[in-house]
């Protein structure tokens, strides 16, 4: 089986139009007996967390012995990172076998389906094939014209944190963001909901949910405690330990609590044991993900405003008690990013008693800032910067000497972290 053929022939998706339009793919679907309407769908959509809920939750159900289908995007290295039963990607022989009969289809109809429509069509088929039990969507971009909000009828819709970004799809303000991410939101359907600080993002989807008849269950943060021992408290969780680490993974996983609330009520059998064997068990490759202890060095993906707030903290914490004198940031970014406030925010971390560097990179994708392009963004704040042609010799060789009061954070796009994870460090 060539995994590149099967990757070359997806890939010829990606120039295909962008058509905010679901009846498309209800066309193809229509052509393999509609088996999206047979699955259990838990759909997610938001800004930031969506991939972590994601995972949480697929880890946890998988412990209670659920058979579980899990489609979340973008793949680091491999597309079938993208399709998952039971946190194990779909073969190279499944996904060539349904994208066969997908493309047999499409070109019969005369739809020229996007990279993601595709994909996502072959994981309902590949997850109703399979006999899934429950399955889990991260929507892509936005939700209203999303191509995973297909489904008519969800067991229940979880809306993560909201923020800036795909301004260029979604609209330039918080509230046309909010209301595409709220389109995911059924009729008669449980909603749970982040604890948004931001009053328009709570009243826009608190009226899409009244009108769609939608019960909404709230993440309360305030009811959040925190113990010396790494652990946290929630409602009636206590002492709950994360393998994902940072406050936003706390916030991340009250909301998947109150998702297995909602499951069980729904008469799925989760016990305590399931969801702190499926907290402790979850791993999400390139959310602040330590591959060096000397130098220090961490792969996160963060890409936006809000996934920088969520990890300077912990990078503040991480310097302060490993006692870090040099902290580099290697970062690539793609054009729909607000790379200037991202700086002026990693700037922040001059003020500790550390020299702050900047490695400036690219990425393969047509989207991405060239290094001259993110050069010319970076040195209005700062002159201590190196450009880094290819990231993984630099990031090879770093890891491979001794230097104890050195941090290296690679960041600013998960297309890079891909660049890094596809050579074995």
């Amino acid at each position: 089986m060539d995994y590149k053929n099967i990757k070359d022939r997806i890939n010829k998706h990606v120039n295909n139009k962008q058509i905010r339009d679901i009846s498309r793919i209800k066309k193809v679907l229509n052509e393999f007996d509609n088996p999206e309407i047979n699955l259990n769908i838990i759909h997610i959509a938001g800004t930031n967390g969506k991939g972590s809920v994601c995972s949480s939750l697929s880890s946890i159900l998988t412990k209670a012995n659920y058979k579980t289908g899990l489609f979340t995007s973008p793949h680091l290295v491999s597309i079938n990172e993208r399709i998952k039963i039971n946190n194990k990607d779909i073969s190279d022989e499944q996904l060539e076998g349904i994208l066969d009969k997908v493309e047999e289809v499409s070109r019969k109809l005369n739809i020229d389906l996007t990279f993601f429509e595709t994909l996502t069509i072959i994981s309902i088929i590949y997850f109703h094939n399979e006999g899934c039990d429950i399955c889990i969507y991260e929507a892509g971009m936005g939700g209203e014209f999303d191509a995973t909000n297909v489904f008519d009828k969800v067991v229940v819709s979880v809306i993560t944190n909201i923020g800036f970004d795909h301004m260029e799809v979604l609209g330039n303000t918080i509230e046309e963001i909010t209301k595409a991410k709220a389109g995911i939101i059924k009729n008669n359907s449980p909603l749970v909901i982040y604890d948004y600080e931001n009053k328009i993002i709570r009243d826009i989807i608190e009226d899409k949910a009244h009108k769609s008849n939608s019960k909404i269950i709230p993440t309360d943060f305030k009811l959040i405690k925190n113990n010396a021992d790494d652990t946290f408290d929630y409602k009636e969780y206590k002492n709950i330990k994360l393998n994902l680490v940072g406050m936003h993974q706390i916030y991340n996983a009250c909301e998947v609590l109150e998702t297995i609330g909602v499951l069980r009520s729904e008469g799925y059998n989760v016990s305590e044991d399931d969801v702190r064997s499926g907290f402790c068990s979850v791993s999400w490759d390139g959310r602040y993900q330590v591959i060096s202890e000397k130098p220090y060095i961490v792969l996160d993906g963060a890409h936006n405003e809000l996934c920088f707030d969520a990890i300077l903290p912990r990078i503040k914490s991480d310097i302060k008690n490993k006692n870090i004198k040099s902290l580099e940031f290697m970062l690539a970014f793609l054009k729909d990013k607000d790379v200037s406030n991202i700086i002026k925010k990693i700037n922040t971390l001059s003020s500790l008693d550390c020299e702050l560097k900047y490695l400036i990179t690219t990425v393969a994708n047509e989207r991405a800032y060239s290094t001259k392009e993110l050069e010319d963004i970076i040195r209005k704040f700062s002159n201590n910067y190196e450009i880094i042609k290819d990231p993984y010799p630099y990031i090879k060789s770093k890891t491979q000497g001794n230097e104890e009061d050195k941090m290296i954070i690679v960041s600013g796009s998960l297309y890079l972290m891909g660049e890094i994870l596809k050579n074995k460090i």
